[in-house]
């Protein structure tokens, strides 16, 4: 079983959400921030490993928060979809 992972980086979001990843709840009770919960298995994400090569791996949410934190996640094409579409959730009332 996977833990679920909070996060109120929309940016991060949209990244998961890029990868497949499915939002499985939002918590909208500070007006200021939405808060995105995600959990499960990533297939297939291309990150940069220790030497900068390429590379697919399955990441559950925190690994690939670790990844993205450290800048070695490649986006897929995508991402600037899910980043419009994080921001007509946040904006959105």
């Amino acid at each position: 079983m996977f833990k679920n992972k909070w996060t109120t980086d929309m940016y991060m979001a949209a990244a998961l959400i890029s990868y497949g990843a499915m939002v499985q709840d939002i918590d909208s009770s500070d007006e200021k921030r939405k808060k995105f919960m995600f959990s499960g298995l990533m297939k297939g994400v291309y990150v940069l490993d220790d030497n900068n090569q390429v590379v697919r791996k399955d990441l559950t949410v925190d690994e690939f928060e670790k990844f993205y934190i450290s800048k070695k996640i490649l986006f897929p094409s995508g991402y600037p979809d899910s980043i419009k579409q994080m921001k007509s959730v946040i904006y959105n009332k």
